[in-house]
């Protein structure tokens, strides 16, 4: 990916991860203690560090102890943000009209494989 590209992806990113965090207060039992923010500070401190975790993830697959142990954090750790990010990253690229066609139908047109059995 290009630095111009990021940089483009990255306010979509940002603004599907706030709105995770305000969906994520809203399911909350309990009035918060500190405000948003406050608290232990995770490894991946920007939004920028957060974006390419789940960037590197999906473009090379490491197994979740390799990709914890090139961001610095635990496989239980890595397993954590791969899991919250994935969903944000989904969102951010569909505010960018950036998501793959999800269904079979598109794909056999794309593929040329109408026919050809393939069934989720």
């Amino acid at each position: 990916m290009s630095n111009k590209a990021f940089q483009t992806l990255l306010p979509a990113f940002c603004q599907a991860y706030e709105d995770d965090l305000d969906s994520r207060d809203a399911k909350r039992k309990h009035k918060r203690q500190r405000e948003r923010g406050g608290g232990r500070q995770g490894l991946l401190k920007t939004m920028e560090a957060k974006l390419v975790f789940i960037l590197f993830y999906f473009k090379f697959y490491p197994v979740q102890e390799v990709q914890g142990y090139l961001f610095g954090m635990g496989q239980a750790q890595a397993w954590d943000w791969i899991h919250r990010l994935t969903p944000i990253l989904n969102r951010a690229l569909g505010y960018e009209k950036q998501l793959p066609a999800r269904k079979n139908r598109a794909i056999e047109q794309r593929s040329g494989l109408s026919g050809v059995g393939i069934h989720h």
